[in-house]
């Protein structure tokens, strides 16, 4: 064989390993991506998940979604729930050190008289700040919620309540 064939098949070998190399370390790459734009530390926070509302229209525990009329609120109002809620949540400060931003959101179950019955996690951010934001939330809803009506019936009802942590 002549030197220049061996010469560009040495390269050609050589482009294949490097290759081979290159693949595990793109992968690696492109997880550590992935991890860092799902990650409860990322500090740069978009716009907040909608709050989301669910009817169980025929009280049969089938819960399906709505975009209601009219949103409930709080019996103290809406402006006074979040001053409630605001005033009852404290950044926990392990959460605070570790850069910990991001979103909560609270599943919570509303009976047709307006009475909260469940505050559950949907999406939780640390178990830490999702105590905090539950506690607050029940706490500041002791008086109840708007009932809703749906189809001329009031209904028991859910609602996906996005709550923010924002570093300052």
């Amino acid at each position: 064989m002549s030197e220049n064939r061996i010469s560009m098949r040495i390269t050609f070998v050589c482009s294949i390993l490097f290759l081979f190399m290159l693949i595990p370390l793109v992968g690696c790459i492109q997880n550590t991506t992935a991890t860092t734009t799902t990650s409860h530390q990322k500090t740069e926070m978009g716009k907040p998940p909608e709050t989301t509302y669910y009817v169980d229209e025929n009280a049969d525990g089938l819960f399906e979604k709505i975009v209601p009329v009219e949103e409930p609120v709080p019996f103290q109002g809406k402006e006074e729930f979040r001053t409630s809620l605001h005033s009852l949540f404290k950044y926990p400060p392990s959460a605070r050190e570790k850069g910990i931003a991001g979103f909560v959101v609270l599943e919570i179950l509303i009976d047709e008289f307006g009475f909260v019955k469940e505050v559950n996690v949907k999406k939780s951010l640390t178990s830490e700040c999702d105590e905090v934001v539950k506690n607050a939330f029940i706490k500041a809803t002791q008086n109840g919620y708007a009932t809703l009506k749906w189809n001329s019936n009031f209904v028991k009802y859910k609602m996906d309540y996005p709550f923010g942590y924002y570093l300052q």
